[in-house]
């Protein structure tokens, strides 16, 4: 059974790897270079999740942006921020719920600055997971203690059996 009047491409893996690393030179740069159309390069794109904008583009939605949010017009210096990769979008829409959302939200007693997100430890998302790793440090270092003390207490033994057999 074929497909009547498709023009249908199988993708090889040179070329789904050709297609992520030159992703930034846009889906007419690729389709040349490859041979084959703009639709089929942009839909093979779309299948593999590669993103095909093109160096200081900004159109678009950013991945994990709010729908009912603009930061093109409401909010540019958010918007490069996420777009530099130095924040992320859902901390900018928590923080707009914050300041939007009517009454009293409680605020993590450590920083004072974000909602507590954590019903466990009272805290939010970011102390909840120093407070995790200062957790896991201090397990660490113990251990690391108690791997000392064996050390010591399997010396002291070997010592005491030697001078118990007669001498060292």
């Amino acid at each position: 059974m074929g497909h009547s009047g498709r023009n249908i491409h199988v993708w090889k893996t040179t070329e789904i790897d050709y297609l992520r690393v030159h992703a930034s030179e846009g889906a007419g740069r690729i389709s040349q270079d490859l041979g084959l159309t703009v639709a089929q390069v942009r839909k093979a794109a779309h299948r593999h999740r590669i993103s095909l904008r093109t160096a200081g583009r900004r159109c678009g939605l950013i991945l994990g942006q709010p729908r009912d949010l603009s930061l093109v017009n409401e909010m540019p210096a958010a918007r490069d921020l996420v777009v530099s990769g130095r924040i992320k979008s859902s901390v900018i829409d928590a923080r707009i719920q914050l300041e939007s959302a009517p009454g009293v939200v409680e605020l993590c007693p450590h920083c004072s600055q974000r909602p507590v997100t954590n019903s466990r430890s009272g805290l939010c998302r970011v102390c909840h997971r120093r407070a995790l790793i200062q957790a896991l440090q201090d397990e660490l270092a113990d251990l690391e203690v108690k791997k000392q003390q064996q050390v010591v207490w399997q010396r002291k033994s070997r010592l005491t059996r030697q001078l118990e057999q007669g001498g060292v």
